[in-house]
């Protein structure tokens, strides 16, 4: 909740006033968008009074559902064939046999041959390369 006009204005401020490293004083200056601001007419949002926090009213059940849907998660079973573990970030990297008649440019272009990786002795090692 919260996503009205007022508020994503000012979350824009903010965030502008952030990547521009400029600090935005509470109180704005008159402009176009100066009705964004209503209320109060400042970039900060007071809490509002006749708004309870749920999340703090009901953490704990909150923190026993995802309990309960890690344990739904974790006894999936898993699709055959699929890897359940780490796979360094590299594992679906092609490797590629070269002629020697073609330069890795020409054969890779300029963007693959910047994140090629082959290892020494891998296709040696590995008849299915």
């Amino acid at each position: 909740g919260g996503y009205t006009k007022r508020n994503v204005a000012r979350c824009w401020a903010y965030e502008t006033s952030l990547l521009a490293d400029t600090p935005v004083p509470d109180a704005l200056p008159r402009t176009a968008y100066h009705d964004y601001y209503e209320p109060d007419f400042s970039i900060n949002v007071e809490k509002h009074k006749h708004m309870e926090d749920m999340n703090v009213k009901h953490g704990h059940e909150l923190e026993l559902l995802k309990i309960r849907i890690m344990e739904h998660l974790r006894q999936l079973s898993h699709t055959p064939s699929v890897q359940m573990h780490y796979a360094p970030p590299d594992a679906k990297t092609a490797r590629y046999q070269l002629d020697e008649s073609e330069s890795l440019e020409e054969k890779l272009g300029h963007y693959a041959r910047e994140h090629l990786i082959v290892r020494d002795g891998m296709e040696e090692s590995n008849p299915f390369f």
